[in-house]
């Protein structure tokens, strides 16, 4: 479909000064049954990660369309709307979907919102390698004394979550 197309082609422009029109788009309710034009939306206002998408992309957080949902909350992070944490970290602690889960997870590590420290901390020693790795992540970000974490890297077997611990390591000086 082209208006499909023509959000794509204005996330790979980063075209900001279209961030109106491509929020207008999301929440027009004649737009309601075209969830494919809503997704591409959706995934454009993360791509071009204007700051001023954040509260419709909270919104969509909401949305009856899963695959939207999954979108909205990458978008979330990426824009770094930090109001929208507590809402991220309830669907990470309570949704039953593991891709909900982890994107979550995902847009927490991106946000960089303090409030995060405690949910991060407390998944460092998680035994699902990619909680370990987006906390890791997500505590670099925030500038997070890693510098206990020597003996962390030293025992960690997965590559992933090294290189994560090894950024924690390498930011924390």
């Amino acid at each position: 479909e082209v208006r499909v197309e023509a959000a794509r082609a204005l996330g790979s422009l980063k075209a900001k000064d279209q961030v109106p029109t491509l929020i207008a788009t999301l929440e027009d309710p004649q737009n309601r049954e075209h969830s494919n034009v809503r997704l591409e939306t959706v995934r454009t206002l993360g791509v071009i990660r204007d700051p001023a998408a954040g509260t419709a992309l909270e919104r969509a957080l909401r949305d009856p369309n899963r695959k939207i949902v999954e979108e909205a909350i990458l978008g979330v992070g990426l824009v770094g709307h930090t109001a929208a944490r507590p809402v991220l970290e309830e669907l990470f602690r309570t949704d039953r979907n593991g891709v909900i889960k982890s994107r979550s997870l995902e847009s927490l590590a991106l946000m960089r919102a303090p409030g995060s420290i405690p949910l991060f901390e407390s998944l460092l020693g998680s035994s699902n390698d990619y909680y370990r790795e987006l906390a890791a992540e997500g505590l670099a970000r925030l500038d997070y004394n890693a510098v206990t974490w020597k003996d962390r890297f030293d025992q960690e077997q997965k590559p992933n979550v090294r290189n994560a611990l090894a950024f924690g390591l390498a930011s924390s000086g």
